[in-house]
């Protein structure tokens, strides 16, 4: 990461604010409450959102120094970050909710006592926020089907999870929800019929819908329009979204914009990281470097955050943009690979001396990217840890047609995701890069090279 993190030992006092529901709900509220105390986090109050003056309480209750605990899910979150961004104060996230899209996108644990336990060692980070008809949003915007989505599966969310969002999609498309808006983005303009609009800041969204090339620091946020289209293209764009493949540009249009306006025919309801914020039109614009942000630590480990900067001291970006998106792709594509070498590597159906060779194939991957990840911080850049959806459903293709095929036709599609990997990396390596880079992205297309190599050979095995 660049920069230095500023890493504290000594405890400070912790100002939390939940929802009433959250609070008096032993269930959800005591794991949290007695980790925090299990770790000594000291804390100077608990605030009741729903209370109108809490924002009042905790300002005169807060001295230089405190920090503020969100307990929540991704809209209490929001609503809290609001406040921090306007009073200049440190904010702190226990991801309690459903979806908890933000705390997924920073990779911050979700159990109590994991994420308790690094608390009092952490670092401090600036992100951006974006800006809804001027109030914060910390993720994701959406107009029109994803708004609905959102309102709609409040009562379901206890008992559904996170597929409460599928469960309530596959019913407002079928149900064909269309509109027609125009949409003025940075001085460009688009007019169509729409099935959703959604204005991320965050990579992840609706339960875990992946954005490629959007993060915390970019400084823009990511329009993603969904076309009207017939019902099975919706969907299968939804299902390629979770898997993290490329998306049909047909279906969606995708910018990467500062600010944008959003007009509608009729005016519809608009939702800003889960809950209700009134309807349209509505004005977006994102704010960079506005929330100063607390998050876990661990030592040697930079947990795959999408996070550029620590506060202090303050550097230029080395990486630009594009050549940062470059790197975001080849890092998070080594890591889903390298996983699926291990996951091969356990099935029963190979040969020891195979999976041996897997193995070794795994662990040579993963220090690279290890060492490919830390230079992005390094250099300013946003390294990205995987698509743990896209590797769930190749690895389980992979042990599929193992058992159905036998191993030479696993060890054959892992040999021709391996050689496009390959094949983007000697791509990438024709840019102008920081010399430390230039040297792990030719170490990389060696190992590359190697590993093809290697996967035919073991194919012959067979």
């Amino acid at each position: 990461m660049k920069g230095s993190a500023q890493i504290e030992a000594i405890p400070v006092r912790y100002h939390l604010v939940g929802h009433h529901r959250l609070l008096s709900d032993p269930e959800r509220y005591d794991p949290w409450r007695e980790a925090l105390a299990r770790h000594q986090i000291v804390l100077a109050g608990v605030y009741d959102l729903t209370q109108p003056d809490w924002h009042r309480q905790l300002a005169r209750a807060f001295v230089e120094g405190d920090r503020v605990l969100a307990l929540g899910g991704d809209g209490t979150q929001s609503s809290v970050a609001h406040h921090c961004v306007e009073q200049g104060w440190p904010l702190a996230i226990l991801p309690a909710g459903t979806a908890n899209d933000f705390a997924r996108a920073l990779a911050i644990p979700s159990q109590p006592d994991e994420l308790c336990s690094q608390l009092n060692q952490a670092q401090l980070v600036r992100i951006d926020v974006g800006r809804l008809n001027e109030r914060v949003f910390l993720n994701v915007s959406h107009i029109g089907l994803g708004a609905e989505v959102a309102l709609s599966v409040q009562p379901h969310k206890q008992r559904w999870g996170p597929l409460s969002y599928l469960r309530r999609l596959v019913q407002l498309i079928a149900g064909r929800r269309r509109f027609r808006a125009r949409i003025e983005a940075d001085g460009k303009v688009f007019y169509g019929r729409w099935m959703e609009i959604a204005v991320a800041n965050g990579p992840y969204f609706g339960g875990g819908h992946l954005i490629d090339g959007a993060g915390f620091d970019t400084a823009a946020l990511t329009l993603v329009a969904v076309k009207a289209r017939p019902i099975p293209k919706v969907l299968l764009a939804w299902v390629m979204a979770r898997l993290g493949r490329p998306l049909d540009r047909r279906l969606l249009r995708i910018e990467h914009i500062r600010q944008c306006r959003v007009q509608t025919r009729h005016r519809l309801k608009v939702t800003a990281d889960g809950e209700r914020f009134g309807r349209s039109p509505v004005n977006y614009r994102i704010e960079p470097q506005a929330l100063q942000l607390v998050l876990p630590y661990t030592q040697g480990n930079p947990r795959g955050l999408n996070l550029a900067a620590a506060i202090e001291p303050q550097e230029e970006r080395v990486l630009d943009q594009q050549h940062d998106v470059m790197l975001y792709s080849i890092s998070g594509r080594g890591v889903e690979l390298a996983e699926r070498y291990c996951d091969l590597a356990g099935t029963d159906l190979l040969d020891e001396l195979v999976s041996d060779e897997l193995k070794e194939v795994a662990k040579q991957r993963k220090q690279l990217m290890d060492e490919l990840r830390q230079e992005i911080l390094d250099e300013g850049g946003l390294p990205k840890a995987g698509n743990p959806d896209r590797e769930f459903f190749e690895s389980l293709a992979d042990r599929w047609l193992s058992s159905l095929s036998g191993p030479k036709a696993a060890l054959e599609r892992l040999r021709d995701a391996d050689q496009q990997w390959l094949d983007d990396i000697v791509e990438v390596a024709k840019e102008t890069w920081p010399e430390p880079l230039a040297e792990l992205l030719i170490s990389l297309s060696r190992h590359g090279h190697d590993c093809v190599e290697r996967l035919d050979q073991l194919i012959g095995h067979y």
